[in-house]
């Protein structure tokens, strides 16, 4: 069973990711702090994760992993000096451009589930891992993924915006949110920031799971322009954010929508749509009397 990092994972994680990228940039946009995981090395957040956990995990078996796109990415780029043999398992859904830059990496092996939604992709990538007796690396699920992709984020947002108040969180399977849960609790109470989750009405699994206050860690499969946010959720995130009192909101496809052609046509931005929920919940006064300064989380750019 999954857990929330501990302090000496959170500690280690910060390490792991300041030895192989910069900081991501923050900009003002708004009435917003926009902090652009865009612009991290595979285009993406889940590129720290992927970097802690190729650290900790990776030998000469290598590594298999369930992706949507992006965790895949950037256990790639994090397994390229060493070529760790890994392989990733996507959903039939995965986006070409995903699906080709995958395919850019020649150490790792790509197979598509032909069966519908992430949650079956995940199936199928645990299954290749215990017959191949090779770790598994969830996305979202795992506490070293939680500890890169999480919580060096809020370290360094503090670092960046000691201030913020409040921040937005795009959330599928969890593990970005959990990560900044854990971190957070480090903080003196006082500086804490305030933690919003928002996703997609297509597949709401994790709004689902605080409303019922269950984990639903299976979702049936959902079309959806923001691919990275569907599926089931984690029940370490469920917990930890029914712990904290932590809200979700939810917003549209054509909400998600809009919010990408804006992003770009005034901000020069691609969003993916998992990314652009955050302008989807702006522009629909759903952030409305929230803690200032609030920060906007723009997870990733993997689009055409």
């Amino acid at each position: 069973m999954s857990r929330l990092p501990t302090a000496d994972e959170l500690d280690a994680a910060w390490t792991a990711v300041r030895g192989r990228m910069e900081p991501s940039p923050i900009v003002e946009r708004d009435g917003l702090v926009w902090k652009l995981e865009t612009e991290l090395p595979t285009g993406s957040f889940k590129v720290r994760g992927a970097t802690v956990a190729a650290a900790a995990l990776a030998s000469d078996r290598g590594l298999v992993a369930a992706s949507a796109g992006n965790h895949g990415l950037g256990l790639c780029w994090a397994t390229a000096p060493d070529r760790t043999p890994l392989t990733i398992v996507v959903p039939r859904e995965c986006p070409e451009l995903k699906r080709n830059k995958l395919a850019a990496f020649d150490h790792a092996t790509i197979r598509v589930c032909e069966a519908p939604g992430y949650d079956a992709a995940e199936a199928l990538a645990r299954q290749i891992a215990e017959e191949e007796q090779r770790p598994f690396v969830s996305p979202f699920d795992h506490p070293l993924v939680m500890a890169g992709n999480g919580g060096t984020l809020l370290r360094e947002l503090m670092e960046q915006r000691p201030e913020t108040g409040t921040i937005i969180v795009p959330v599928g399977g969890g593990g970005l949110l959990a990560g900044l849960i854990a971190a957070r609790a480090r903080l003196p109470e006082s500086k804490r920031p305030d933690l919003v989750a928002v996703q997609s009405e297509a597949s709401p699994a994790f709004f689902a799971s605080l409303r019922d206050r269950h984990a639903y860690t299976a979702w049936p499969p959902a079309e959806s322009v923001a691919e990275g946010l569907e599926g089931g959720t984690g029940a370490v995130a469920v917990a930890a954010a029914i712990d904290a009192g932590l809200r979700c909101l939810l917003v549209s496809e054509a909400q998600i929508i809009a919010a990408r052609t804006r992003l770009w046509e005034l901000h020069g931005w691609k969003a993916e749509g998992s990314a652009a929920v955050v302008e989807a919940a702006r522009a629909a006064g759903l952030l409305e009397g929230l803690r200032g300064p609030v920060v906007g989380l723009l997870t990733g750019r993997n689009t055409a």
